[in-house]
Formats: structure tokens, sequence, C-alpha cells
């Protein structure tokens, strides 16, 4: 009997939450009996952990940064290759515009096709007739992950007829620690556009004026870095505000901090954002949508508006100060650990995946 094969197609393997996911899920195959093959579309560097008997494809040895539209038939032609080589079982596409080529590029096949969401397109600018034109692409395969409710009614019935929610796995390596140091957390990229770390250092620098040995840990990198560098210099901030750059398992530091912050414009589903909740430590968020489907604020979290840098140091002062309120945040946010176990969530994308192979 011939040996079931999965075909996970992707951008980028770089570190961050697509890599992250599809890492998890191709060692769950593998235990499951299934040969790995992956793959990426934009760049050729592979930086999440992978075992070492999954097949990778580059579609090119250099980095595709600028003119992609112009890579589109190219990439399903490349894709459609592997597709004939490989015959996989069954198909995983990491994102609608991956998807949408990935449906071309199956169209003659008819193996089994499942695209997992991302973005919301609303929030991240992309236009309404590319939205339309993936869609109506996306709606003739087999099915779909979201990874929030809010996520999946931004699109079309066709495609949410086919759609199922399904949150990201979560790997939990330690509990918070009760004696914590003085410091606060944002874990992620430093780009402001998106994740507006500008105005959490600016709710940190009024935060500090009430707890001046308070201290922020910043851990990514990113476009902005330098400008953000810049804007704690201004405030006077450069002893209070650590840049750390990439770290591996920043996880094993989250049980030290008094809180985490996400105070993002917009999130698929923030990976930094659950292993923090879960871990116990004390978070805080930004109202994106889809948060609300995470956290309830003032049970499991504090949740503030977008944009109200006040709001967010009222919230760091009161999580630093009120030991009662962090501990019962950070207890209610541990009993969550099973909803988002990797147990718990990679069956159901397997099951979802597989389902008439």
């Amino acid at each position: 009997m011939q040996q079931k094969k999965i075909l996970i197609i992707v951008g980028t393997l770089e570190t961050g939450g697509i890599s992250t996911i599809a890492s998890k899920i191709s060692s769950y195959f593998f235990e499951k009996g299934y040969i790995i093959v992956i793959i990426s579309l934009l760049d050729p560097i592979v930086e999440a952990h992978f075992d070492t008997n999954v097949v990778f494809y580059h579609f090119s040895n250099k980095k595709i940064k600028k003119h992609k539209i112009f890579y589109l038939f190219r990439w399903i032609q490349y894709i459609q290759k592997i597709i004939n080589l490989e015959k996989p079982s069954c198909i995983l596409a990491m994102t609608f515009r991956i998807g949408s080529m990935s449906v071309l590029a199956n169209f003659k096949h008819h193996t089994r096709l499942i695209i997992r969401e991302v973005i919301n397109p609303k929030l991240q600018g992309i236009n309404k007739l590319e939205t339309f034109i993936t869609d109506l692409i996306c709606s003739h395969s087999n099915g779909i992950i979201f990874q929030t409710n809010v996520e999946k009614e931004i699109h079309s019935y066709r495609c949410q007829r086919i759609g199922k929610r399904i949150p990201n796995p979560v790997t939990v390596l330690l509990d918070a620690d009760s004696n914590k140091i003085n410091h606060i957390a944002y874990v992620g990229r430093l780009y402001n556009k998106q994740k507006n770390i500008d105005e959490l250092i600016d709710a940190f620098f009024l935060a500090n004026k009430k707890i001046p040995d308070l201290y922020l840990d910043i851990y990514g990198d990113g476009p902005d870095k330098q400008e953000l560098v810049n804007r704690t210099a201004k405030l006077n901030l450069s002893n209070n505000i650590i840049f750390h750059g990439n770290t591996d398992n920043v996880c094993l530091f989250y049980k030290n901090f008094k809180a985490f912050v996400c105070s993002s414009s917009y999130e698929g589903m923030s990976n930094s954002l659950l292993e923090a909740w879960l871990t116990g430590v004390p978070c805080i968020s930004s109202d994106w949508p889809g948060v609300s489907e995470i956290i309830t604020n003032g049970v499991d979290g504090l949740i503030y508006p977008r944009g109200n840098t006040k709001s967010l140091s009222n919230d760091i002062i009161s999580l630093v100060s009120n030991v009662k309120l962090a501990n019962y945040l950070s207890t209610n946010a541990r009993k969550n650990r099973s909803s988002f176990s990797n147990e718990n969530i990679l069956k159901q994308y397997f099951e979802f995946i597989t389902s008439g192979n």
C-alpha cells in the first residue's frame, strides 16, 4: 500500500506564525504515517524546526521581494509541476493568495485541497477586486480553515459554507512565576503600521512616570526598529526599554514577566499572545477584531481600545500594582490550555485536511 503524502504550500519558512504552524502540522502528520512535502514560493530560507525527513522545494534560490504579481503564472506552473511529481494525498495551502494559485494548479488533479486563511483583507487594505477573485477561486477548494469567526465572516458565503474555525495550537513550556521581576514584555515584528509598538512605548512612558523602576522588554526585529530606538532615546527611556532582537524560545522568558502586551491593529491570531496568556502571564491586548474569541475582558485578561495610549498605560499600571488582579487573570487564563493544546488543535487539523481520503 502506497504511503500517504501531504503537500504544504507556503510563502516563506522564515521565523513567524506560518512557519511555526507548518512545522507543527508536518510533525503531526509524520507521526500519523504521512510523507511531508513543503513548497516555499518566496524564500529559500528555512528557520523553523522541521523533521529531517521533510522534502523541501523552493521556487527560487533567491528571496523574492518585489513585483510578485509577475511571478503569478510561474508559481501556478511550479505548484502544478510538484503535484505531478509528488502525487500528494492532500494539499494544505497557507493563505488565500497561495490557495487561489493552488486551486488553479490542482484543477486537473482533483487532489483534496484545504486552504488556511491568516489575514483579514479589510483590515490589511487588500482591494475589493482581489478579495472577490481570491474568494471566488478558493470557494472551489475542499475546505477553508479560519483562525477566528471574525475572519470567517469577512469572506463570501461560498467560502464560509466550506469553512471551519480552528485556532492555532499552542505549546506551553512553563508556568508563570509568582516572584516576577518588574518587567513587561512585547514579542513580535517591529512594524508600527500593524503592531503599534510606538503607541506601546508612549503608553509605557506614562506608566513609567508612576512606576519608575518598571521595564519594557521588546523581543523581535523589523523595519521600524531604529525608529523605535530613537523614540525611546527621545523619551529618555533607554535604560528602561530593552531591545532584545529575535530570540529563540522566547516563551521560556514569559514566566518572569508581570504583564504581556499585544498592541496590534489587527492579527490573524497572535501566537505570542496565546503563548504568554496560556503560560499564565497577565495579558493586555488591544481590541483587534477576533481577540474577544480568546480573551474575556476583566476575566482572563484586559482589552483596551486600539490607539488609546492612556487606557493602555492605566492597564499596565493596574497589572503591575495590583497583585490580586494579576493573579486572578493569570489563574483564569490557564484554564483555557486544553482548548488550545497541540493535541486538541492538530487533531482537528488532521481530521479536516484528510476527511474523504
